[in-house]
């Protein structure tokens, strides 16, 4: 057997919020990482998408952060490795357990033999995650946690490296000002992540424009506006879609989804006697309305682009690891963020970059 699925940690109570540190005592490379979220939310009506629970998920050794990025994160980054969601459902039923799904993967594929993470490389190497279930719904009160690890088995490999994803800067966003942010140029990058969320607004009104440059504009990677890069982002990676399931129980009980931009949703009533009218479906929220009746079963599909409101910026063909982007031989390499005029209070512009590490 080439490959093997191993349990890294067992589903584990983790209580309402904390921080929990385990250990990768697996000793083969690993390709993936699986991660199951539950989250018990009382029936309330959600605040934010499940994912949301987990606001932080490192690989670390000892103060060495390898990894560092939130669950919704890495579900939007799984979408632009691989072409689907690592979640493929969001629902919001009430008093039932929310289940979700992510997935880190360490290299351009599943299995992909020179890129995967070798825990032998490392010292300690542990997962922290860190959660909080309120984040979700005020009432929620657990999290349990599940992680598998999709590891090479019979088939030996010698990995080059591995990929790095790592949230490397947030800002509160600003209205109509520029945000200029160094960049590290000590390690090759394959993408670059710009995260603009908020409830119910268009990730585009928050990020007006982008431009990444070298040397004090020596040489421009990329300059583009918002809807250019989203362009770019539907061209390149294509539609992100998603099923929806969840019982009305008042006007305001939205479903959270990941698809941000140009979101369109199509629902069945399952409820006989019962209609529903979509509301909007903007910003990953969605909202019906079933005409007060506030027990209506609906089930469908939500379909948009930038999950999690996150832009993309692939450099180079995806799989050729000789035209990915080398800062290495710059001096400096800066990105500069215009901020959008229609900004709400509480918004936050993230950035994330997926870097190549080697050993």
């Amino acid at each position: 057997m080439k490959y093997r699925t191993a349990t890294l940690m067992a589903r584990e109570d983790l209580g309402a919020s904390g921080v929990k540190v385990h250990d990768v005592k697996i000793m083969d490379p690993i390709s993936m990482l699986l991660f199951k979220i539950e989250v018990a939310v009382k029936a309330t009506a959600r605040l934010t998408h499940t994912l949301e629970a987990i606001s932080k998920i490192e690989l670390v050794d000892g103060t060495d952060v390898l990894e560092s990025i939130s669950a919704s994160q890495m579900n939007a980054i799984h979408f632009y490795d691989t072409g689907k969601l690592a979640n493929p459902a969001s629902g919001g039923i009430p008093s039932q357990d929310e289940v979700v799904y992510d997935a880190l993967l360490f290299g351009r594929w599943q299995h992909d033999p020179l890129y995967a993470f070798d825990p032998t490389k490392y010292r300690n190497p542990q997962i922290r995650v860190t959660y909080d279930a309120t984040a979700v719904t005020l009432l929620a009160d657990h999290v349990y946690l599940t992680i598998l690890a999709d590891c090479f088995d019979e088939k030996k490999i010698t990995p080059a490296g591995f990929f790095q994803n790592r949230e490397f800067y947030r800002y509160d966003t600003g209205r109509n000002a520029y945000k200029y942010i160094a960049l590290p140029t000590d390690l090759v990058l394959r993408k670059l992540f710009a995260q603009a969320r908020h409830d119910f607004h268009e990730p585009g009104k928050h990020l007006a424009e982008a431009k990444l440059s070298e040397d004090n504009d020596k040489r421009i990677p990329f300059d583009l506006a918002a809807r250019n890069w989203r362009a770019l982002c539907l061209h390149r990676f294509g539609w992100c879609q998603e099923l929806i399931v969840t019982t009305q129980e008042s006007v305001d009980w939205p479903i959270w989804g990941a698809p941000a931009a140009i979101n369109q949703a199509l629902v069945n009533c399952v409820t006989a006697g019962k209609t529903v009218q979509l509301i909007g479906a903007t910003g990953g929220k969605i909202l019906f309305d079933d005409g007060a009746a506030n027990d209506s079963t609906l089930t469908g599909m939500h379909k948009g682009i930038l999950p999690h409101a996150m832009f993309c910026y692939p450099f180079g063909d995806q799989n050729d690891p000789a035209d990915w982007y080398d800062p290495t031989k710059i001096g400096g390499l800066e990105l500069r963020i215009l901020d959008g005029t229609d900004v709400p209070d509480g918004a936050v512009t993230r950035v994330t970059l997926q870097q190549v590490r080697k050993y």
